[in-house]
């Protein structure tokens, strides 16, 4: 029995003097501001930034800003631990319904929004979701030997989640529609003594994507990142003996208008990472010079070992019911078959836990990867 996880690594090899940070700003990937609504969100965004910073610290703030007709709630979590899920749900009848997940954990981001109108004759307007979550914590690398002196480390996000959009009726072809949901995950980095590229004090790591049909636009597509696999590698700068403050947060932002000719129609949209963004582990710990460094000591604010990816690793156990063999599993993971174990794998259609191999079934080799 073999069990593995699907990994699509992608990896860039990173020399030192050569790190492959994103220097600009982690707000640049912001929507495009073609709201008052997307302006307040980037606002937001920015005063959690600023905050993280001041308190160097671990932390965490999560919550939802939903807006359904005339209907608005808002919610956010923040402390140095999180409390449990934010969830919340607005239908409104006969127009619409919105709803969103949002949830932290250090080393794990969880945001979910789904929105949808079901009624054409009284169709959406400008309606909206938002989710956010976020964490911030601190840790550092020392050694007698390097302290004082500059290294570099290697870092990445696993994110997992599925996107889906349906614009019914004059949604789609209509030029004064638009819709736009967007995902982004950041890790950022700041060390005293080290700058980015563009002389920012900030390092960061930038991934997102987005469905779009904009206005005068009559085709819904996507653009941006992979989702369900690890993210690209980023090299990050850093002083040996220094604490390194690092957040990272995943925020989901979905938003129809409708505005400008009120034209009938019908949207069910639902863009969940809710499933998780992961912190992929420190890879490749070095000094100045490029040389492997092994027997640093480490220590954060939290407690949580950032040396290790925090993707849940699955167990695939197999029992023996009569005639036939039955797999089970835990968690949020789709089982796949090949006839070797080099594959090529292949997914099995609606199989879950507990699943019975059919009996007569030729020798077959079984593994699980992160579902979408």
């Amino acid at each position: 029995m073999k069990t593995t996880i699907l990994s699509n690594r992608a990896v860039i090899s990173n020399e030192p003097g050569a790190a492959n940070y994103h220097s600009k700003s982690a707000f640049d990937f912001a929507p495009r501001p073609q709201s008052q609504v997307a302006a307040r969100f980037f606002v937001l965004a920015l005063c959690c930034l600023s905050l993280g910073q001041a308190r160097a610290q671990h932390h965490v703030e999560y919550g939802l800003n939903l807006s359904l007709g005339a209907t608005y709630y808002e919610l956010y979590n923040q402390g140095e631990q999180p409390v449990g899920p934010v969830v919340h749900q607005e239908i409104v009848p006969g127009y619409g319904q919105i709803a969103g997940n949002a949830n932290v954990g250090f080393g794990v981001n969880k945001a979910r929004v789904e929105l949808s109108g079901t009624n054409s004759s009284d169709p959406l307007s400008f309606d909206y979701g938002f989710a956010s979550s976020r964490y911030w914590d601190s840790f550092q690398f020392s050694d007698p030997v390097l302290d004082g002196t500059h290294g570099f480390f290697d870092a990445t996000l696993f994110v997992s989640g599925s996107g889906s959009a349906a614009l019914g009726g004059e949604f789609l072809s209509s030029p004064d529609t638009e819709f736009d949901a967007f995902w982004h995950a950041v890790i950022n980095v700041s060390v005293t003594g080290v700058t980015a590229a563009d002389g920012s004090s900030i390092q960061s790591g930038i991934y997102a994507g987005e469905w779009l049909k904009g206005f005068s636009e009559t085709t819904l597509n996507y653009f941006g990142d992979p989702l369900n696999t690890y993210q690209q590698v980023v090299t990050f700068e850093f002083i040996y003996g220094q604490p390194i403050l690092m957040d990272t947060f995943l925020q989901v932002d979905v938003q129809f208008d409708n505005q400008t000719s009120m034209v009938p129609g019908t949207l069910d949209a639902v863009i969940d990472l809710g499933n998780s963004t992961y912190w992929g582990g420190i890879q490749r710990l070095r000094d100045a010079r490029g040389n492997p460094v092994t027997n640093a000591l480490y220590s954060s604010s939290s407690g949580v070992d950032y040396r290790a990816s925090t993707i849940v690793r699955p167990t695939l156990q197999a029992s023996k019911i009569g005639n036939q063999m039955q797999l089970t599993w835990t968690g949020n993971f789709k089982l796949e078959s090949a006839a070797t174990p080099q594959g090529s794998y292949t997914a099995l259609a609606n199989a879950s836990s507990p699943y019975l191999v059919p009996p007569g079934e030729a020798h077959r080799f079984y593994r699980l990867v992160l579902g979408q």
